[in-house]
């Protein structure tokens, strides 16, 4: 049950820094 609920976290927190990458280059619009 441990490692159930800590490979859920983690995919969260994959999922939080995925949109907050995606606002990110949204507002800064690199050029690559």
């Amino acid at each position: 049950a441990e490692i159930y609920t800590l490979f859920w976290i983690v995919i969260y927190l994959l999922g939080l820094s995925f949109v907050a990458v995606l606002k990110y280059e949204s507002k800064a619009k690199p050029t690559s």
